[in-house]
């Protein structure tokens, strides 16, 4: 990436579903489901900082969530809002900076 290399690459194929059912006229609810699995390579950018271990990780993972919803549309199917909400979880890892040890002061 910069800084003398390292960086993230990743492959993820999303799939996922909705389902509509209409309440009335005007309202409509909706649930969905995704799901993607992902394989991943991280190299971390410190790797040539003295004090900082290099970090490589490879491997795979999973996003997946669901949300569901209500939407409004007027008697003349010219205008409609939507709200929702979601719950997602995942798998593969977030970066966090190297840890330093704790020097003793006297």
């Amino acid at each position: 990436m910069f800084l003398g290399g390292g960086g993230v690459s990743y492959v993820s194929a999303p799939v996922g579903l909705v389902l509509y059912r209409p309440l009335n006229n005007n309202f409509t609810a909706f649930a969905a489901a995704t799901i993607a699995p992902t394989a991943f390579h991280f190299s971390s950018l410190y790797s040539n900082t003295p004090g900082y271990p290099a970090t490589n990780l490879t491997g795979l993972g999973v996003n997946a969530g669901v949300s569901g919803g209500l939407i409004y549309t007027n008697d003349a199917k010219t205008f409609s809002i939507s709200g929702s909400i979601s719950v997602e979880r995942g798998s593969y890892p977030v970066y966090t900076a190297p840890r330093t040890t704790a020097r003793k002061q006297y």
